[in-house]
Order: structure tokens, then C-alpha cells, then sequence
């Protein structure tokens, strides 16, 4: 039977990945509403009932602050996709989530898209780096009398990595690569020793 100490199981969940503080100074504020035209996601003119189907195979992506924001499924075409959307009916940014697959957009749900003539990259990576950026600076600022919306989001700044004067999307991009690849390697570890647990003496 393998045995493992106290040591050991720190070393295993935390001492493999030692993690870096990141230095901003040098990054500079950029206003949201300059980089990303907010208005509402395409969405059908239907009662719920209609809208939503038990065998549906398209989710619909509404004002849940769970699931990736999906609140269920439709056999209607799909609308958009690879934007971050939210909710303008909640109190934060919780409801705020990067959409990789084709989704139909539902009522009062608010989607950021790319501006025109802006060289930006818009993916999973730069997505999930400008979310973290939104809820850092909006974290305890809204409540159920001061809700967000997106007039207040595109008017928001955020201080962002910075390149020739324009956000820095290649560091974001690499920066949020790599942060993921890093909570993989670390579930990987917690998967690995919680399996082991039947077998381990611990000392």
C-alpha cells in the first residue's frame, strides 16, 4: 500500500505549478465601448413554450448565471456565436460568458461584438481575459437598484496589457493559454491523487 505525507500532498496539488503575480504597470485603460459594439443578441419572437423544445439540440442562451448561460435547448436554427454575452436583467457580471458554439440569443441578453475597422482577436482566450477584467473592476458594484446594463459596460474602462497604443491581444490570448493549460495540469493532479486515496496510508 503507498504511503503519502502531508508534504507530499501539497507538493502534488500545489508545488508543481508555482504561479506568477502578473505586473500591470505598464498597461494602459482602454474604454470598452471602443473596442466592442454592445446591443442585444438575435433573438426569436417567441413565448418559452415555443421556443424551447425537451429534444432540443441548439441552446438558447438566456438570463442564468449558470451553465455557460444556456437555459435550455431548441430545434430552431441557431442565431450567432464566438461572442461574450450577459444579462441586463441581473445585479453583476455573473451571468457574463464567452460563447465558442452557435447559440439563439434570447430577450434582454446583451451581446459584445467586434467593432468594425478595430484589429482585434476575438476568441475563447481574449474573451475570457476581458471578462476577468470586467468582473475584477465590477466586483460588489451592482445591486437589484443599480443593474447592469450595456450603456454602463461600453462606458466602463479597463486597464488592459498594451501595444502601440491598442490592447495587446496576442499577451491575453497567451497569458489566458496558458492559465488553462495550467488549471488542466492542476485537475489532473487533484484527479489523480482523490483516485489514489483507497490506496494511500497518509503519515
Amino acid at each position: 500500500m503507498a504511503t503519502m505525507n502531508k508534504d507530499d500532498m501539497k507538493r502534488a496539488l500545489f508545488g508543481t505549478y508555482p504561479s506568477k503575480e502578473i505586473d500591470t504597470s505598464t498597461w494602459k485603460s482602454f474604454k470598452i465601448g471602443d473596442w466592442f459594439d454592445i446591443h442585444p443578441t438575435k433573438a426569436y419572437k417567441l413565448t418559452n413554450r415555443d421556443l424551447f423544445s425537451e429534444d432540443g439540440i441548439n441552446p438558447v442562451i438566456g438570463n442564468s448565471s449558470h451553465n455557460n448561460g444556456i437555459t435550455g435547448y431548441s430545434n430552431l436554427d441557431t442565431t450567432e456565436a464566438n461572442i461574450i454575452t450577459f444579462s441586463d436583467t441581473t445585479s453583476g457580471t455573473n451571468t457574463m460568458f464567452y460563447q465558442d458554439m452557435k447559440f439563439i440569443g434570447y430577450p434582454h441578453v446583451q451581446g459584445m461584438y467586434a467593432r468594425e475597422g478595430k484589429n482585434i482577436v476575438y476568441n475563447k482566450y481574449t474573451a475570457l481575459f476581458i471578462i476577468s477584467s470586467i468582473r475584477g473592476i465590477t466586483r460588489k458594484r451592482f445591486d437589484y437598484s443599480d443593474k447592469m446594463n450595456r450603456d454602463i459596460i461600453s462606458s466602463m474602462e479597463v486597464k488592459l496589457p498594451e501595444k502601440n497604443d491598442e490592447p495587446d491581444w496576442k499577451y491575453m490570448e497567451e497569458y489566458m493559454r496558458n492559465t488553462l493549460e495550467m488549471a488542466q495540469k492542476r485537475l489532473y493532479v487533484l484527479q489523480s491523487v482523490f483516485s489514489c486515496l483507497p490506496s494511500l496510508t497518509f503519515i
